[in-house]
């Protein structure tokens, strides 16, 4: 049974039965039943690929008899057949349907960052099971660290290396783990930590309660106080570093010689992080008094700190969110021990060429025709 925020789901009468269609927008969780009990989520994605796959290129090849259509093979016959044709377009194929929504079958204790690299492996850190899990793309979960105290913060770089922040009351420390599987303990400092970013250059910015401290490759220290409790901190598509502070202000860095470029998100934030086409979004992870759900929210217009634009409503106690290239949506949530994933866009071989195409479900779209 899926669990929503404003109600639970239903399965309704369509032309997809087994997609998720539902009375209720917004983003589903599992409830409390036991694992064990719950049907194979993955095959509810395959069953709804299929479907969707299906009814997208039926529509296509019926495009092809249409006036008009971009793949129109009319009376001339030095048009080639439909799987040899040489001018075509790989615009996206959208299908009206909701997302698919599926719980990533590991057991959390408490799950608390998320991240995707590049090549699409999901890193899960947990301090209270003190494990960061990886699961790659056939939904395979391994152990990248087991028995790690103090698991703060996790990160990728862009060639799939992981890095991990630890943190005691005394100490804090910058672990690795490398793509051929090696476990390296790259920096040890003797403050607590908060956040981190590793930089383009290979640097690290670490962030305790009361400053900033950048840590160079071969070891070298420098610190800068920081005006307020640092939150989270993240890398732009440009290589700077973002850094969020408390009561929802935005300062970027490139070092450690000044601040700059302050902007205001929902003074609630307790994350930043970037879009896959860059725009930055914060994580309002607690309910307020004014909506009651949590969300990630848009900089302000004007950088007026009283307007908070929703991007997506989200299960209050969501504690992180991980895109992947496409702009597909990972949840942690510490609350409901669980990881959820929302597909909304796939990528499909085009039946011309075999080029990717983006399949994107959209429940605002135009419904099907059916006048074929």
């Amino acid at each position: 049974m899926l669990q929503f925020i404003e109600g639970r789901a239903k399965v309704l009468p369509g032309r997809h039965p087994a997609m998720l269609r539902t009375q209720f927008s917004g983003i589903a969780t599992w409830n409390a039943t036991p694992m064990a009990q719950r049907p194979a989520v993955r095959s509810v994605l395959a069953t709804a690929l299929a479907f969707a796959l299906l009814n997208a290129l039926a529509a296509q090849a019926f495009a092809q008899l249409l006036p008009g259509s971009t793949h129109s093979n009319e009376s001339d016959s030095s048009i080639p057949l439909l799987n040899q044709s040489s001018q075509h377009t790989h615009q996206p194929m959208v299908i009206r349907s909701r997302p698919v929504i599926e719980r990533i079958p590991v057991r959390t204790v408490t799950p608390t960052d998320i991240c995707i690299s590049s090549s699409g492996i999901t890193w899960v850190a947990d301090p209270g099971a003190k494990a960061v899990f990886r699961i790659d793309l056939q939904a395979s979960v391994s152990l990248a660290f087991s028995e790690l105290a103090g698991i703060q913060r996790i990160q990728t770089d862009p060639d799939g290396n992981l890095y991990v922040l630890t943190s005691s009351s005394a100490e804090s420390s910058v672990l690795q783990f490398t793509t051929s599987g090696k476990r390296l303990t790259l920096f040890q400092f003797p403050y607590p930590s908060v956040c981190f970013a590793r930089t383009s250059v290979g640097e690290f910015l670490i962030a305790s309660k009361d400053s900033l401290h950048r840590l160079e490759i071969d070891g070298t220290q420098t610190s800068l106080p920081l005006p307020q409790r640092p939150l989270d901190m993240t890398r732009n598509p440009g290589g700077g570093i973002e850094l969020l502070l408390e009561g929802g202000t935005v300062v970027s860095t490139s070092g450690l010689e000044s601040f700059s470029h302050p902007r205001s998100v929902h003074p609630l934030s307790t994350r930043i992080l970037h879009l896959p086409e860059g725009e930055l979004v914060s994580l309002v992870s607690t309910s307020d008094t004014s909506q009651q759900r949590a969300g990630l929210f848009s900089l302000s217009p004007q950088n007026d700190p009283a307007e908070h634009v929703p991007q997506t409503w989200l299960p209050i106690g969501t504690a992180a969110v991980g895109f992947d290239k496409l702009g597909n949506l990972t949840l942690a949530n510490p609350q409901l021990q669980a990881l959820t994933k929302v597909t909304s866009k796939f990528q499909v071989p085009c039946p011309h060429c075999q080029r990717p195409l983006l399949l994107h479900l959209d429940a605002a779209a135009d419904p099907p025709s059916d006048n074929f």
